[in-house]
């Protein structure tokens, strides 16, 4: 792969995962209710911080940072379902989609594109 495309694969990981950032903290604040509130503020810490720590592991060292990325991707909706409280109706699979995708997808897509930018490379 020629170095171009690699830094072009490497910058969209990296765009791609601030936008998931960006959508995860929205995501948050909306959950809140859809305004701010002083108790969003340590929910953003706990979950958007970390998914930043790991964007900036994957900036400099792409395949440990790409490998964490899609586990945090894949971890994601399997911690949610299993601490989820019990209901007496279980959610429908559309819900529990559009519930968890959004928040896993952001990681898998950029430590994907993280680890392809290492295609290549020696």
């Amino acid at each position: 792969m020629k170095l171009a495309s690699r830094k072009w694969l490497r910058r969209t990981g990296l765009i791609v995962g601030l936008a998931g950032a960006v959508w995860l903290t929205l995501f948050i604040f909306a959950v809140s209710e859809g305004r701010f509130s002083w108790y969003s503020v340590p929910t953003v810490i706990v979950f958007v911080l970390p998914f930043l720590a790991i964007i900036a592991i994957a900036w400099k060292w792409s395949l440990i940072g790409g490998i964490l990325l899609i586990a945090g991707g894949l971890f994601w909706p399997v911690w949610r379902l299993t601490t989820m409280p019990p209901t007496t109706q279980p959610m429908p699979l559309p819900t529990l989609a559009l519930v968890l995708l959004p928040v896993s997808l952001p990681l898998l897509a950029s430590g994907i594109l993280f680890l392809l930018s290492r295609e290549g490379r020696r």
